[in-house]
C-alpha cells in the first residue's frame, strides 16, 4: 500500500531576502560576529551574533574558502511544534516550521515583526492503531520529518557554500553565506532531530558519568562502526536514520 503525504513550503531563500528588505530592521540587526564586554572586562552575551558560535562559524567559513572573506554569516534559526488546535478545526493537528536569520536583535523576533517566519507545515501521518507501536512505521515517521525538513531548506543549499548579494535593511548590498545554526524544540522534539533514543540527553552521552558532547562526526562515526542494538543500548543513538543535518555543510544539530 502506497500512501502520499504533502508537505506546504515557501522558497526559504525568498522568506529571508524579504526579512532583510525590511528597512524597519535597520537599526536591529548585526551584520558581523563580535565580542561585547563591560567596564569591567566581564563577558556579556545580548545577541545571537555575540555569542561564541557565530564567532567560531565565521572563521570555519573564512578557512575552508578565503573568497569568503568580508561575508555576512546568516544564522539559519529554525524551530517546530505541532499543535491541536480544536477552535472551529475539529481537533485537528498542525505541524508549523518557521525559520528566523540569528542577525536580528532578540526583542525584534518577539515583537511580532515580521522576523520569524512561518516557513513550511509538516505532514502528519497517520495509521490503524495495530500498526502504532511498529517499530518500522516509526521509523518512516521519524524520517518523513527529516526528509521532509531537508526538502524545504534546499534553496538555501547553494548559498551555503557560494557567496550570494542580498540587500540588507539599512539600504546597502553584502555579499552573505548561510549556515544552519539552531533548532528551537521542546524535548520530545529535540529527541527527534537528534535521532537519539526516548530518555538521553541530546547533548551527552551520559549525564551520570563524564563524558563527551554529541557530535555529528562522533555519530556518524559510531553508525558505521557499531550495529544497531549497541548504538541503542550503549550511546542513545537511533542509528537508521538519517538526520536533515546531513544534506548541509558545517550543519550539526549537536
Amino acid at each position: 500500500m502506497t500512501v502520499e503525504y504533502e508537505v506546504w513550503f515557501r522558497d526559504p531563500h525568498l522568506v529571508f531576502q524579504n526579512i532583510f528588505s525590511n528597512p524597519g530592521l535597520k537599526d536591529e540587526v548585526d551584520y558581523a560576529c563580535y565580542h561585547q564586554f563591560s567596564v569591567g572586562g566581564e563577558r556579556r552575551y545580548q545577541t545571537f551574533m555575540s555569542g561564541n558560535w557565530a564567532w567560531r562559524h565565521s572563521d570555519i567559513i573564512i578557512a575552508e574558502d578565503a573568497s569568503r572573506v568580508g561575508c555576512m554569516l546568516i544564522p539559519v534559526i529554525a524551530g517546530s511544534d505541532k499543535t491541536t488546535v480544536s477552535i472551529a478545526t475539529g481537533n485537528n493537528e498542525y505541524y508549523p516550521l518557521y525559520v528566523s536569520p540569528g542577525n536580528v536583535h532578540n526583542n525584534v523576533r518577539r515583537a511580532h515583526r515580521d522576523a520569524l517566519v512561518l516557513v513550511g507545515v509538516l505532514a502528519i501521518p497517520k495509521t490503524e492503531r495495530r500498526y502504532q507501536n511498529d517499530v518500522w512505521w516509526r521509523k518512516f515517521r521519524r524520517q518523513l520529518f527529516h526528509s521532509s525538513i531537508s526538502a524545504i531548506l534546499q534553496s538555501l543549499r547553494p548559498w551555503m557554500t557560494t557567496p550570494f548579494v542580498i540587500r540588507c535593511p539599512d539600504g546597502h548590498f553584502r555579499r552573505a553565506i548561510y549556515e544552519l545554526a539552531a533548532y528551537i524544540a521542546d524535548y520530545p522534539e529535540q529527541v527527534l532531530c537528534t535521532c537519539i533514543v526516548q530518555g538521553w540527553c541530546p547533548n551527552n552521552n551520559d549525564l551520570d558519568t563524564p563524558s563527551l558532547r554529541r557530535s555529528r562526526a562522533m555519530t556518524n562515526t559510531l553508525t558505521k562502526e557499531l550495529d544497531l542494538g549497541t548504538l541503542w543500548d550503549d550511546y542513545g543513538i537511533v542509528g537508521n536514520l538519517i538526520p536533515f543535518t546531513n544534506d548541509f555543510p558545517r550543519a550539526d544539530m549537536f
